[in-house]
């Protein structure tokens, strides 16, 4: 890294810093129930925030569709951590998609089919670019907390 490090640079690297393969800090991926196994990582955030949480209010606090988690969920880590060039900042789950939410930009179809991503709680979000191989972790039946 120069010595003239862009800001987003320098988020990308204090990010890498915070996360693990082990313990509370290990990037996981949330999916739902019905879901075997991830063939491309995408949006992912820190165990720690899951702890203590039913899937309906891991869907609540990272902002995933309504509705998306009412069977279940599984949980993935990444086997290994991404590079530098393997993932862009997504701010955090109050950004859906890292981008300002607004109810004016949902169609009245689009709330009657649950199909948008509302803010979240404000959990750190990362969107692994690249194909990282991950592991379940967890299975959750709706009601039951991580």
């Amino acid at each position: 890294m120069t010595l003239m490090a862009s800001f987003y640079e320098l988020v990308k690297a204090n990010s890498m810093k915070s996360w693990s393969l082990q313990g509370k800090n290990r990037l996981v991926k949330v999916v739902t129930f019905e879901r075997a196994y991830v063939e491309h990582v995408g949006y992912v955030t820190q165990e720690k925030y899951l702890c203590g949480l039913t899937p309906l209010q891991i869907e609540r606090d990272l902002g995933l569709k309504p509705k998306m988690l009412q069977t279940g969920a599984r949980i993935y880590a990444l086997q290994r951590l991404p590079d530098v060039e393997e993932f862009d900042c997504k701010l955090s789950t109050s950004f859906p998609g890292g981008s300002i939410f607004s109810w004016d930009d949902v169609s009245e179809d689009q709330f009657k089919r649950r199909d948008f991503w509302p803010p979240g709680k404000g959990f750190p979000q990362w969107d692994v670019t690249a194909s990282i191989p991950t592991t379940l972790i967890r299975s959750l039946l709706p009601y039951e907390p991580y």
